[in-house]
């Protein structure tokens, strides 16, 4: 059984992207709840027919009809288009945020994943311009926004990134 996706750049994350990748590779709520990872290649690499590729690790066609179902979903209902705007909502909140709070360094991210740079405003900046990493406040936010019901990975440099990672299906107001 042979499945052609086609992507809208902002699913696969490549709106900000100038050049097309090959391959991209896709995985967890692409299924729908079940489990599926999709591995999408241009059409002028698939050299494999229909049953070439087959196996007892090739396919979970629920997952698949799912799947293809997701992808609908996301093309018709416009998700993208609308993790695009909430990204640019949130983003705008966090820089006027960053003007209250100068321990916000550098806020980026793509649609609502968001990463939030924690520094140490009051040290010297290196010969790039950044403020040290604060690990520690950062480290320490996580926990209070933990108490307060809030999830927040951390990543970056020293730990000094908080993630944010909400779902697909939060509102601005």
């Amino acid at each position: 059984m042979k499945y052609r996706l086609a992507l809208p750049a902002p699913v696969n994350c490549l709106r900000s992207n100038t050049q097309a990748s090959n391959p991209i590779s896709l995985s967890k709520a692409v299924g729908g709840g079940l489990p599926l990872a999709v591995l999408g290649i241009k059409k002028q690499f698939d050299a494999w027919a229909p049953g070439h590729h087959t196996g007892t690790f090739r396919g979970n066609q629920l997952a698949m009809a799912t799947g293809l179902i997701t992808f609908k979903i996301l093309k018709d209902d416009r998700i993208a288009d609308k993790i695009a705007a909430q990204g640019e909502w949130l983003k705008a909140k966090l820089a006027e945020m960053q003007k209250r709070y100068p321990v916000i360094g550098h806020v980026r991210g793509l649609g609502l994943m968001i990463g939030i740079e924690i520094v140490k405003p009051h040290e010297a900046q290196d010969q790039m311009g950044c403020y040290p990493a604060d690990g520690e406040l950062s480290a320490l936010l996580q926990k209070k926004c933990f108490e307060a019901g809030l999830i927040l990975e951390r990543g970056g440099r020293n730990g000094c990134v908080l993630r944010l990672l909400p779902s697909l299906l939060v509102f601005a107001h």
